[in-house]
């Protein structure tokens, strides 16, 4: 019985540094599930497509559009990111219509971050979101452009400021594109406690 147990538990931690090594351990854990937090506007403990498409009208008011052609691609993003990755072909009809936990969210973003596509996917995601902050389009974020989303939000200025210092990397006053996605791709695929961007794109962590 010792034996099996010192097995299992040498299994476990095999199985926690595999984990840990691809960026997925228990901070990465505490990261997806602040995400899962912000996603599910009802607080029901459940992410339907009603979230997502709640998200995008959230967008669009604290960004201020008024393009019809930008609301409607916001809209879209929002449907077509839950269909890609909750909702897809072959998913059983109690996912459709409840949605998903917390555990079922974790471990669709684990999957994902597995695939070979996690870069270009997070590239692209985070290219689209820039650019509907970006409200001159001249490919650079001011503050107050940076700004409007989370205040709406109601976070506090005193903690939107550092995070956006925090985005600037090479402190010129604006927030380039790749300063931003770089920021998305380290908090979605780094284990890191001491990475910079742990507390940026979504606030504090849950506990």
């Amino acid at each position: 019985m010792r034996a099996l147990s010192t097995f299992l538990g040498l299994a476990f931690l095999l199985l926690l540094e595999l984990c840990t090594a691809n960026g997925q351990g228990a901070l990465w854990v505490r990261k997806m599930r602040t995400v899962f937090a912000r996603l599910d506007s009802n607080h029901d403990n459940r992410l339907t497509r009603k979230d997502f498409l709640a998200l995008g009208v959230h967008i669009i008011r604290c960004c201020k559009l008024d393009s019809m052609q930008r609301m409607n691609q916001i809209m879209m993003m929002e449907s077509d990111a839950w269909d890609k990755f909750f909702a897809g072909p072959g998913t059983p009809r109690s996912v459709q219509e409840r949605g998903i936990s917390e555990r079922q969210f974790v471990d669709a973003m684990r999957r994902e971050m597995q695939s070979p596509e996690t870069s270009k996917n997070l590239r692209n995601m985070y290219h689209f979101v820039f650019g509907y902050m970006d409200h001159d389009q001249d490919g650079m974020l001011t503050f107050t452009e940076y700004a409007d989303m989370p205040r709406c939000s109601g976070v506090p200025d005193a903690f939107i400021q550092a995070n956006f210092d925090t985005l600037d990397t090479d402190a010129d006053g604006v927030i380039q594109e790749a300063e931003f996605i770089e920021a998305a791709k380290q908090y979605y695929t780094t284990n890191d406690e001491s990475n910079r961007y742990n507390h940026v794109l979504y606030g504090p962590l849950v506990n």
